[in-house]
């Protein structure tokens, strides 16, 4: 009779980067900024708090880093179809996916984090 072991491996490097901010954007969806702690991230991905530390300074580098990737997965051209009808509703059915990300960072952007006076300079030219 043979026994099975189940040997958990860890997760290292780009796998485990890529299930802490898919983790972190669910817990910013779910919570909101102001609400997400680096703890609650640890914990729903399954590591530590230092872990996090090591790849993103603070919860705003983190959140950036998620926002970033749900935009990298989500690109807004659509190929030729050769039929710009087909084309329009798929980019508009694209567009529509970006909603919960323009909410999330529109949501980011009033709070004292990411209303600091530079990045307000940023956002309005340098004004």
């Amino acid at each position: 009779m043979t026994i099975a072991k189940s040997v958990k491996t860890r997760r290292r490097g780009a796998r485990l980067e890529q299930a802490i901010i898919q983790v972190a954007w669910d817990k910013l969806v779910e919570h909101g900024y102001t609400s997400l702690t680096m703890e609650m991230v640890a914990s729903a991905a399954l590591t530590s708090r230092s872990v996090l530390a090591r790849r993103w300074t603070s919860k705003a580098a983190l959140v950036m880093a998620a926002i970033k990737y749900q935009l990298s997965r989500q690109p807004p051209q659509v190929s030729d179809q050769g039929d710009v009808r087909v084309e329009l509703l798929e980019y508009l059915q694209r567009l529509g996916n970006f909603a919960p990300i323009f909410a999330t960072v529109n949501a980011c952007c009033r709070t004292t984090c990411f209303a600091r006076p530079s990045l307000r300079r940023k956002r309005s030219g340098g004004r």
